[in-house]
């Protein structure tokens, strides 16, 4: 039996506000654009044995390419901007999205949005349908796209499909200074980055290869010149503040840095961020999935006694790096260590240099090897400014 498209919103005001919240939360990494995404992750609204099936989908941008089981019409399909979420990470964004949905309990809500936009649908082969917004969607921006398509034999599927606003401004940005070390009382470890032109940090991760871990950053936009300390875990008790907009000092807390941008990342779990015997941070591009920088360190025996990475982790992530130049070699003996076995502090000694080369608009890549860092100790650390050898 056919169901008005209203009809179809009555029913999802009543049973499907819940579970869209838990869809968004399901949801992992769908933050960034051109993102291949499995069919589990999109809510079957209005669904049966009967009903085409969603087999996958890309976000690109203001588009929605939907591959379907069977070829499609589509009856109805509009989005919906969610409330403004701009300067969280991902992470963040997931879980504001389960409020912000559950809330919703009112079809008129849906229907009558200010936030409504229009969307046309095209078949573009075979089975996909492309569905593409009237809007360019803002950065960081929570969006939801919803749809009610039929098949061939007037089997009825509706969905909902949540995406988010496409940064196309990455800033040109270096990793510039990297602190493994934690003390309670003195010291947080961090990754100091260097930007060399203005733009938006949405999309970018910092990881560390050892152990996985990923440090997603907010949308935020940054300027030229600009230094942006990003401390690893947030300090308890402390005044500390992301800081979002042009006021650099809003974060009070004695590990903050005045005069630089601070960035705070909820802690992980009790063990340290970065490994001190061997690890590879990476600056992530997750939206084009593209390396844009990394810098590979390890104790001086760890080198000393290693051809390669010991680590399986290490050594897939170090011939990535190689492979999408953003390293020399795979090997830990080309990595950045000291005579002592300790590896706590390094600090890239070549930022003038891109910085002449991005202002003279030389394109040129420079080669990024272990000569373009130095081991520092800790009274050399300087997080948000100029490196000190």
């Amino acid at each position: 039996m056919e169901r008005t498209f209203k009809d179809f919103f009555k029913s999802f005001g009543r049973v499907s506000a819940l579970t869209l919240g838990i869809l968004a939360l399901a949801i992992l990494g769908m933050y960034h654009s051109s993102c291949k995404m499995t069919a589990q992750g999109v809510e079957l609204i209005e669904h049966s044995s009967s009903s085409p099936d969603i087999l996958d989908y890309t976000v690109d941008g203001s588009e929605i390419t939907v591959e379907f089981s069977t070829p499609v019409n589509v009856k109805n399909a509009f989005a919906i901007k969610a409330n403004g979420l701009q300067g969280q990470s991902g992470d963040e964004q997931q879980s504001s999205d389960a409020q912000s949905s559950t809330e919703r309990t009112s079809v008129e809500d849906l229907l009558n949005s200010e936030n409504k936009i229009s969307v046309d649908a095209n078949s573009t082969e075979d089975n996909f349908v492309k569905f593409t917004l009237s809007e360019k969607t803002e950065i960081g921006s929570t969006y939801e796209l919803y749809s009610e398509v039929t098949d061939e034999k007037g089997n009825t599927l509706s969905f909902a499909l949540p995406f988010y606003g496409e940064n196309d401004r990455f800033p040109e940005i270096v990793i510039s200074e990297v602190n493994e070390k934690f003390s309670s009382d003195s010291l947080i470890e961090f990754v100091e980055l260097y930007a060399l032109s203005d733009g938006n940090l949405f999309g970018l991760e910092i990881f560390s290869a050892s152990d996985e871990k990923t440090f997603p950053l907010p949308c935020v936009e940054v300027k030229k010149d600009e230094y942006i300390v990003v401390h690893l875990r947030t300090p308890e008790g402390e005044n500390v503040v992301t800081e979002l907009g042009d006021d650099l000092s809003e974060s009070k807390g004695k590990f903050s840095v005045d005069e630089a941008r601070d960035i705070w990342i909820e802690k992980i779990d009790d063990k340290g961020c970065l490994s001190p015997t061997a690890e590879i941070v990476v600056l992530n591009n997750k939206a084009k999935k593209k390396y844009v920088d990394c810098v590979m360190y390890c104790k001086s025996d760890y080198a000393a006694e290693n051809v390669e990475w010991k680590n399986e982790k290490l050594k897939v992530v170090a011939a990535e790096c190689v492979r999408q130049n953003v390293w020399n070699s795979v090997s830990p003996k080309d990595a950045i260590y000291g005579k002592e076995k300790a590896t706590a502090h390094v600090a890239r000694k070549n930022i003038e240099t891109l910085q002449k080369n991005y202002n003279n608009g030389n394109n040129e890549e420079i080669e990024n090897n272990s000569s373009n860092w130095s081991r520092i100790t800790g009274s050399k650390l300087t997080p948000g400014g100029v490196n000190n050898f």
